[in-house]
């Protein structure tokens, strides 16, 4: 049995978005290739008394990294990735490229990840997670 690291994936997603699964699978395939397992909140109502905010808080503690997709520009996605970077953890920035001209101007110091569709996504993730994470 293959033992994997976390890796945390923040991706706010729209129900309608024809990209969604794109993103969740090529982030997932390329995270269980590269050895690590993908963390992903799908959850927005866990069962118990933790609410999704502490799913996701703890899914990024104890990740090794954290993906942060900045598509619509979503706070969450801004928050966990500030969350992650202030915990002194890697965060990779990706975003589509039709929606980087309206990246906020915090993030546009960090390299993203600019992407076109799911294998354009997984083949950069792919390279950028054997340089920057397993390095």
């Amino acid at each position: 049995m293959k033992h994997y690291e976390k890796a945390s994936i923040s991706s706010k997603k729209v129900s309608f978005d024809k990209d969604c699964g794109a993103k969740s699978e090529s982030s997932s395939k390329c995270g269980r290739e590269s050895d690590f397992e993908p963390y992903i909140v799908f959850n927005q109502h866990p069962e118990s008394d933790v609410t999704i905010n502490d799913e996701i808080l703890a899914g990024i503690k104890k990740a090794k990294f954290t993906i942060a997709d900045f598509t619509y520009h979503k706070a969450g996605v801004y928050f966990e990735a500030g969350y992650a970077l202030g915990r002194g953890q890697k965060v990779i920035y990706t975003c589509r490229e039709d929606n980087i001209g309206t990246a906020h101007f915090d993030t546009r110091n960090y390299q993203h990840l600019v992407w076109k569709d799911g294998a354009d996504l997984k083949k950069k993730l792919m390279d950028k997670i054997e340089v920057f994470i397993k390095g």
